[in-house]
């Protein structure tokens, strides 16, 4: 059997993750099984069909009602024995960084954590893109085993539109797994911001050219103004703490895809160059002419963030007429 008829399989708790593997799995030319674990309503498992699996795999058993990675990880490791897909993707989660060194080493197999891309060679054989060196540098890998477990970051691939009139295998399998060794004693949702950058058309983005927390009340106006979101750059929510996680975008952040991304007082590392390649415009703002964020955007602008954010919010909000 050749490497392009044999499974890729996807699994994610993130629905939208699991669209974007679905979708990344057909770009390789494979058939795409999606794994669902526990007992799952019957339409989302037809939706899984309709958004581009081929099959579904149905794991149950009695230990998998809620999500616990030892159980969890013995299912789809379990399964994967049996089976031996070609690769098994995961999304780049918090349960998918559990899941993909358990399978992984259960297995005996290698492990790519958090691919910024996925591909083919001419010789059929599966690459994976990350990044390396702490974000200096973006390695290459080729897959040397018979069976690979990756970790995917999100929006990497495009979600496929939703097609009710595809036709999938649907296979229920019954697993035996051990009780966790660890008891659920609670669980407690955690309270979701109002920001929501991978989905914002307009992100605007502030770095240690900022001198102090207040100071970014200049991105916030630009953002409003234009009906946009604000971001940051690491340093930012990481070490001060000026804002939450969730405006962190990079390689240890999140990757966004605005139409217009404006980065000011951002120097433009590899590591936050990765979460804003797919961005279609940026535009710049740094006192540094040679910033990698100026070789990386389509308007560079060479002066003082505290001189030009005003200045430019004045514009757009002429403009606009707000």
């Amino acid at each position: 059997m050749s490497k392009t008829e044999r499974e890729i399989w996807v699994f994610s708790e993130d629905q939208t993750t699991f669209n974007e593997l679905l979708a990344g799995g057909r770009s390789l030319g494979s058939k795409v099984c999606a794994v669902q674990i526990g007992d799952k309503p019957s339409e989302e498992t037809k939706d899984l069909i309709n958004m581009g699996a081929d099959k579904v795999y149905v794991i149950e058993g009695p230990q998998l009602s809620e999500f616990q990675p030892e159980p969890y990880s013995e299912a789809l490791f379990t399964l994967a024995r049996r089976k031996r897909p070609e690769a098994i993707l995961l999304g780049a989660t918090r349960r998918g960084r559990e899941l993909a060194p358990r399978v992984a080493a259960a297995m005996g197999i290698g492990c790519v954590a958090d691919c910024t891309g996925l591909l083919r060679d001419t010789e059929g054989t599966l690459v994976m893109e990350r990044v390396a060196y702490a974000g200096k540098g973006l390695a290459t890998l080729k897959s040397t085993s018979q069976s690979l477990v990756c970790t995917v970051k999100p929006r990497v691939f495009e979600p496929l539109s939703s097609d009710s009139t595809r036709v999938g295998e649907i296979q229920r399998e019954v697993v035996e797994v051990k009780p966790s060794r660890v008891t659920l004693v609670r669980r407690e949702q955690k309270p979701k911001g109002k920001v929501n950058l991978p989905e914002a058309k307009i992100v605007v983005s502030g770095g240690r050219g900022f001198k102090k927390k207040e100071d970014l009340i200049l991105l916030q106006e630009s953002a409003d103004i234009l009906g946009g979101e604000i971001g940051c750059s690491r340093p930012l929510s990481s070490d001060l703490g000026w804002l939450p996680e969730e405006h962190h975008i990079g390689i240890s952040g999140i990757s966004i895809k605005p139409q217009l991304y404006i980065a000011a007082g951002i120097s433009g590392q590899l590591h936050h160059l990765v979460g804003i390649r797919d961005s279609r415009i940026v535009a710049a703002i740094n006192t540094d002419k040679d910033a990698p964020i100026m070789a990386a955007s389509d308007y560079a602008l060479v002066g003082d963030l505290y001189t030009l954010m005003p200045e430019l919010a004045k514009a757009f909000r002429e403009l606009l007429k707000r």
